[in-house]
């Protein structure tokens, strides 16, 4: 549960694109009545800065009072819910009050994606149930796939346009097996009635509405866990929410596609679209449609998409279209049929900045008027323009708590080791945490907890602090309430757990020992001689866990090379991360097994090389990964990767 946690602060807090900010912006209007309202926000609003929003910036509006605000800390998986009392601090809900003297959250930050609880207070002339007005949201999107847990209610929203009933949205074939009404009418839907705060049972056709969350409880039978719609949209990076072309120039030369005799040169991607109906179910139109920015944007010709096809009978390809992308049929997809498209994206710009960012959105046809949508950022940058006005950070060493998304989308192949990357069938996604000290120096980290000082008057205002060592919890007080206490707020990677302490403060009975037959055959005269990788090197060559051996290991790894624009950051040649043959993390040990209870001695050596392309509190770039131990050659994985910064912290505790 913690880890799941974790993963959905973190893709909350992740989710906005790169420069410029503005091209994938979109506005979301929600229709509020007065009384507690179930919204389902889509947008991510953020700071100048890049920070996220507070509630009390977000949930604001000149005609009505919004008084309290709840999310649950979990998006969606929980198996029960509250009936009565929607909006009560409670254990799994974050509670943002205007009453300063309740004692609830005041600084709930605000995600995209995600459901809030929102309240609307009462007037003399307005009662619960009465309609509100609109509250209008401003803020960036990405491409999103809901994360459903199959057996219990999920507090979730949809995009989508022309009121389509929950049958049409829902009721896929893949919901369905022998008998499709009796899973259907399994599927336990809940609205919160306004008029009193109680949740309701919902009927299949009745109609979905945009911007708000319904308590939706799927039945095991659900084969999938990212249900969005009738059909499913994939494509390489989609973990990190946007269609990224990299850096150009291109890769395809194929005719113009306006007609004159000159060639252009276009980088290629591809979408694929399945749809989720059994056979003999209805077809969907899927359409991808091109959004215009919501202030002027001169550049916004500047990227241009094109569908490719191949020219029969050559290695070539052409436009399928003789202009760029504004509105366009992808497919009218048949049930139970697959069809992938190929994009050829033309860098259309020589100066005034080397980034450029289009929106899209994606839209599945439920009925003749209704339908559901992804949004599609759609991003490149062109190495051959110098970048220009870029946002520089107001600290120039970039110090703080880094949280990164990476999308590994190629490996090293096994089978032709002389091809060491080739493009994955799916990319795996990765978190990792990285925090930069007053001097710029960089470290890796596999879990911190945002906590405060304590204070003992109230109008001394306390310091947040990151704290990885857990012994020093008690010194300090966490920053969110949660069951009427204050606790912190945990951030952990799976992906990235860091190296035994191999030091002798950290294996006092060990090193005296053990060491003497390592320290001879290495020519030491003494016991002081021997580094941390003459440790390793130790338990590499042991059959069997040392009885003496300490589940210690490091809070932070340092790494070398600057985290900035146009750096590279990477773990040293001398110090990679470390899974020895007894690490609680090493894939290969069985703790309880007594023939596997030592695996491989693997090393991984980590690279991230980012972009030019700089927004306040957001670096993206290459992240390359070699892994030592496992075969004969080193295994090389690749992908992009997103980092923002969630703390400017420089310290860690």
């Amino acid at each position: 549960m913690r880890k799941a946690l974790i993963l959905s602060l973190v893709l909350a807090l992740m989710r906005f694109s790169s420069f410029p900010l503005a091209a994938a912006t979109r506005a979301q209007s929600i229709g509020l009545k007065v009384g507690w309202n179930a919204v389902w926000l889509e947008v991510t609003p953020t700071n100048p800065d890049g920070s996220l929003c507070n509630a009390n910036q977000v949930f604001t509006s000149p005609d009505f009072l919004i008084d309290k605000v709840a999310t649950p800390l979990l998006k969606a998986g929980y198996s029960q819910f509250s009936t009565t009392n929607s909006g009560s601090s409670q254990s799994g809900w974050v509670v943002w009050s205007t009453n300063a003297s309740s004692s609830q959250n005041s600084s709930l930050l605000v995600g995209g994606n995600q459901a809030y609880l929102v309240h609307v207070q009462e007037t003399l002339s307005l009662s619960n149930g009465c309609p509100a007005g609109s509250l209008v949201v401003t803020g960036s999107v990405v491409f999103h796939r809901p994360s459903w847990v199959r057996g219990e209610y999920n507090l979730i929203g949809f995009g989508v346009s022309g009121g389509p009933t929950f049958k049409s949205l829902l009721a896929a074939g893949q919901l369905q097996r022998s008998d499709p009404s009796k899973i259907i009418s399994n599927l336990n839907l809940q609205r919160l009635d306004p008029t009193n705060g109680e949740w309701t049972a919902v009927a299949l056709n009745e109609p979905v509405e945009s911007g708000h969350a319904y308590w939706i409880k799927l039945p095991f039978e659900l084969k999938t866990t990212t249900y969005a719609g009738p059909v499913a949209v994939n494509f390489s990076g989609a973990a990190l929410g946007s269609l990224a072309f990299g850096d150009g120039p291109g890769f395809v030369v194929i005719p113009d596609p306006s007609g004159t005799s000159n060639q252009i040169r276009v980088s290629s991607a591809e979408l694929t679209f399945s749809s989720l109906e059994s056979p003999g179910s209805s077809a969907h139109r899927v359409t991808l449609t091109k959004l215009a920015p919501l202030d002027p944007d001169p550049a916004a010709k500047d990227l241009q998409l094109y569908p490719l096809s191949r020219i029969l009978n050559q290695l070539a390809w052409q436009s399928t279209e003789s202009s760029p992308l504004v509105a366009w049929t992808v497919t009218n997809l048949l049930a139970a049929d697959t069809r992938t498209v190929t994009l050829g994206l033309n860098r259309n710009w020589t100066s005034n900045g080397n980034f450029r960012e289009q929106l899209y959105r994606i839209d599945v046809a439920l009925s003749a008027s209704s339908f559901c949508y992804f949004y599609l950022p759609v991003n490149a940058i062109n190495s051959d323009v110098p970048p220009i006005g870029q946002v520089v950070a107001s600290d120039s060493n970039y110090a703080g708590l880094w949280v990164g998304s990476i999308s590994v989308d190629s490996v090293t192949s096994l089978a032709d080791p002389l091809h060491p990357l080739t493009k994955a069938a799916s990319p795996a996604p990765l978190k990792l945490l990285i925090h930069v000290d007053t001097n710029g120096n960089p470290s890796l980290l596999s879990h911190v907890l945002l906590m405060q000082t304590k204070t003992a008057d109230p109008s001394v205002t306390p310091h947040h602090v990151l704290v990885v060592d857990e012994s020093k919890i008690p010194y300090y007080e966490g920053i969110q309430e949660r069951g009427g206490k204050k606790v912190g707020i945990r951030y952990e990677t799976a992906a990235f757990d860091l190296p035994r302490d191999g030091t002798a403060a950290a294996q006092p009975t060990l090193t005296p020992v053990a060491f003497q037959s390592l320290q001879t055959s290495l020519g030491y005269t003494n016991q002081g001689q021997l580094s941390e990788a003459d440790f390793y090197t130790y338990l590499a060559a042991q059959s069997a866990r040392p009885i003496a051996l300490q589940e210690t290991y490091h809070l932070a790894w340092s790494l070398t090379g600057a985290l900035a624009p146009g750096g590279v950051l990477q773990t040293a040649p001398s110090a990679p991360l470390r899974l020895d043959p007894f690490h609680r993390s090493n894939p290969f040990r069985h703790a309880f097994h007594s023939q596997h209870g030592t695996g491989y001695d693997i090393a991984r050596a980590i690279q991230i090389n980012f972009d030019t392309a700089y927004q306040a509190g957001v670096l993206s770039g290459v992240y390359r990964e070699t892994v030592t131990g496992l075969s004969q050659f080193p295994l090389v994985s690749q992908g992009r990767i997103s980092l923002q910064r969630l703390s400017s912290v420089s310290e860690l505790q």
